[in-house]
This record gives structure tokens, sequence and C-alpha cells, in this order.
């Protein structure tokens, strides 16, 4: 896997099927240039996916909704997630 700048992270808790809870974590990577357009990585758990825009601004920007899209379909399937404290924590929480 390719090294990347990493822009922002979001570190949450979910249950992990065992009765306790692991990590979860989102990231979104340093927008690249992709022609004339720009793109950004972004990680949801540890999977990665591309997100593109017309410019650096609108890649980033794009990539933090997109990022809380997965994150309320995740929830509408059930997903759990916890601040640190073990305050439940929601996508309306990323505040976009």
């Amino acid at each position: 896997m390719e090294e990347l700048e990493l822009c922002c992270r979001r570190v949450w808790l979910t249950d992990d099927g065992q009765g306790g809870r692991r990590d979860f974590v989102l990231e979104v990577f340093a927008p690249e240039p992709d022609g004339a357009d720009a793109r950004c990585q972004v990680a949801v758990d540890g999977e990665r996916m591309r997100v593109y825009g017309v410019d650096s601004w609108q890649a980033v920007t794009l990539a933090l909704r997109f990022l809380r899209i997965q994150v309320e379909d995740l929830e509408r399937r059930g997903l759990k997630l916890y601040w640190q404290d073990g305050t439940p924590a929601t996508a309306a929480d990323l505040d976009l």
C-alpha cells in the first residue's frame, strides 16, 4: 500500500463482536493531482477509496461528506460507535 500524507483522522470505538471494543478509524489523506482535477484517498476502518473533485478544496470537501454518508450507511446496518470515554457517537458528530 502506498504511503500517503494523512490530512485528518477520527478514531472512535465499535463493538468487536466478542464483548469488547476496538478502534474504528476514519482517515482522509492529502489531496493529489489527477490530471486537471484532484483526488483524495479516504479510509473507512482500513478500507481505502478515492474521492475526486475539480480541485484540492472540492476533493477534501467531498471526501469528508463521503465519509459521513458511509458512516450513516453503516449505522443503518447496525454499527454502533462510541467516543473513547464510552459515550455513544454518530455520523452527526462529524459536524458536516
